[in-house]
């Protein structure tokens, strides 16, 4: 099954939608771009992995169970919940509460440490560095469960949980869709783009979003902030 997104660009960025699960450009989900939820950095998930073990560590396991029985049915671990993490298919789907179990009990931790007894521990260092080699940032559990993690920051839309709504639930304005679609004799064509100044505006103020929050860096963001203004 393919993940590429199916714009020529993205709708929240007006970058390249690359060849992946995000775009290439602004880390959106490619599945529903206007959902608020991006490609969780390598260390946001570096400083999640690190966050539960010490939750782990300090309530002997037991606390850090007992609160996973609470997250796992939003798809996210204790630490996810504390850094606005959450776990999806690697369709974009949500996972079950079963699947968020079987991912970071049975398999990240029982499995690979398992395996790691008879390999001096070598299974969890490479789980945990394989984030610094996958473009999705996905570690081998990830890939075993074939699963992805994004980062939807709670700010986006003050007291709901994207998770619920399966991310696709716009929570911002967007520029409408392109299609790619060419238009055969007798048939229609295509909606052209709104080019609107309200649209433009709204392109405009989704992409200094994206600058404020870090997603994009200044060159980026003036880059296409020219090219909104030169789309009329």
């Amino acid at each position: 099954m393919s993940h590429t997104a199916i714009f020529p660009s993205c709708p929240r960025c007006d970058g390249d939608t690359g060849d992946g699960r995000f775009c290439a450009s602004c880390d959106v989900l490619n599945r529903y771009p206007d959902a608020g939820a991006y490609k969780a950095s390598r260390w946001r998930r570096l400083g999640g992995a690190l966050l539960d073990g010490l939750i782990i560590t300090f309530t002997l396991g037991i606390g850090w169970l007992i609160w996973l029985a609470f997250t796992a049915p939003d798809g996210q671990t204790p630490a996810k919940k504390l850094l606005d993490m959450y776990i999806l298919k690697e369709t974009g789907e949500p996972v079950t509460a079963s699947q968020v179990w079987i991912r970071d009990v049975l398999v990240e931790i029982i499995l690979l440490n398992l395996i790691g007894i008879f390999i001096f521990w070598i299974a969890s260092l490479v789980d945990a560095i394989w984030i610094f080699i996958d473009q999705n940032h996905q570690t081998v559990h990830d890939k075993m469960v074939k699963t992805i993690v994004v980062h939807a920051p709670r700010q986006r839309v003050p007291g709901d949980n994207p998770y619920q709504s399966g991310f696709t639930t716009s929570t911002g304005p967007t520029r409408p869709r392109r299609t790619t679609t060419s238009a055969g004799p007798g048939t229609p064509p295509a909606a052209m783009p709104d080019r609107s100044p309200e649209s433009r505006e709204d392109r405009l103020r989704e992409l200094q979003g994206l600058a404020d929050q870090g997603f994009i860096t200044a060159d980026e963001h003036a880059e296409r902030r020219r090219r909104i203004l030169d789309d009329i």
